[in-house]
């Protein structure tokens, strides 16, 4: 009996604590915390998610024991070349000099190229991070365009009702204001499904659950294009560029190649045409590079400043949509416009306001490309894909 009670208080208690569990489950997946999440934060979370990028670390590390192992290969060799010259059964080679200096030059060029790909990589997830978090903000602002539309047509509809009360409107009258509002509400509820929609993008690109509330704290604004250098820009994207640094690499590794096979060989072998073939392919791409640089900067500029004066437009035409509304609506509450004219001054004001937040979101990310030298080059990846390979440098 003493048995049975124990067995059942025992059962009991695991039912409750059970219960009480899965309570806690419950009210947290009702009520998840909202994440506050400013640009910069959004931008380090990013990056320490990525897969990319933690693929990209491998890379180096490969890459790394790839140089030790090359550096150690060069000491052997050099270990055994002072032991067998001592006495006098050393004899130089070409294999011999490539596994002293050429290797070890070919492997560091590959790390090099390794960290240069992070980098470009690390810069790419930056500027994604940025467009899905300007999106997120750009849908919020047009939610909120279509929210204000919202209560303006529900407020519309309570005075198209006081109206037809104090005998100034009909019924069709009381109907068309409930039929705005039904379509404002219908276009509200679309667009916070978008801003659902854009936050989840985000979510995923910061490695959260889809659904994590989010509360952006960084505001979308206009900061004008003044501070911004062409040809600084122009410059260190040059500098930067994968293309011309890659060239010039197996450009220097072609002709160190050749210098050891002059020791051995006759000038007119493959190493030495290889060579020279590297040298010119290196001046070819560095010329083609730059000239395709300073086209997608400038191009890249006038984007930016076109966006900033459609900004400034849209500004004066906010101020005058939204003045036409209230005299709109002034006379519509005395029953001196119509239903049409009111909508008509609604959906004016409405487009504007929409064609704002669209410009703002242009410009910010023209702005954010700009600054983080991410340009697409005519006919060249070299901004924005890498490759660890040896460019040529291999025989």
């Amino acid at each position: 009996m003493k048995a049975r009670i124990k067995t059942a208080a025992l059962f009991l208690v695991i039912l409750l604590t059970t219960l009480t569990l899965s309570d806690g489950v419950g009210a947290q997946t009702a009520n998840p915390k909202v994440v506050k999440l400013s640009l910069d934060q959004a931008i380090d979370q990013a990056l320490k998610h990525s897969s990319d990028l933690k693929l990209a670390q491998i890379a180096i590390d490969k890459a790394q024991i790839a140089v030790d192992k090359a550096e150690n290969g060069k000491e052997q060799m050099e270990d055994a070349k002072d032991k067998l010259s001592s006495i006098g059964q050393w004899n130089d080679s070409f294999d011999n000099d490539l596994v002293m200096y050429y290797y070890p030059r070919q492997a560091r060029y590959a790390l090099t190229m390794a960290e240069k790909a992070k980098a470009l990589k690390e810069k790419k997830v930056r500027l994604e991070t940025q467009q899905l978090y300007y999106e997120a903000l750009k849908a919020q602002m047009m939610r909120d365009v279509k929210k204000r539309s919202l209560d303006k047509a529900q407020e519309m509809v309570r005075l198209a009702y006081a109206n037809q009360k104090a005998g100034v409107f009909s019924k069709l009258d009381v109907q068309n204001a409930e039929t705005l509002a039904a379509s404002a509400k219908a276009e509200y509820i679309a667009y916070e499904n978008k801003l659902q929609i854009a936050r989840m993008k985000l979510n995923k690109q910061l490695g959260l659950d889809l659904d994590t509330p989010l509360q952006l704290t960084t505001v979308l604004n206009y900061v004008p294009s003044n501070d911004l250098d062409v040809e600084k820009t122009i410059k260190d994207t040059v500098a930067e560029s994968l293309d011309i640094y890659s060239a010039n690499e197996a450009a220097s590794l072609a002709a160190l190649k050749a210098q050891l096979a002059d020791k051995y060989y006759t000038s007119n072998v493959f190493t030495n045409r290889e060579a020279q073939t590297a040298k010119a392919e290196a001046e070819a791409k560095k010329e083609k590079t730059e000239v395709e640089v300073r086209l997608a900067v400038k191009q890249a500029y006038y984007t930016l400043k076109s966006a900033e004066e459609r900004i400034n437009v849209l500004k004066a035409s906010i101020s005058r949509a939204r003045e036409g509304l209230r005299i709109t609506t002034l006379r519509y509450q005395k029953g001196m416009a119509t239903n049409a004219e009111l909508l008509d001054a609604r959906v004016s004001l409405e487009q504007v306001e929409a064609q704002y937040a669209e410009a703002i979101f242009d410009y910010n990310l023209a702005r954010a490309q700009f600054t983080s030298r991410l340009f697409v080059l005519a006919g060249s990846e070299a901004q924005t894909t890498a490759s660890t390979g040896t460019g040529g440098a291999g025989f």
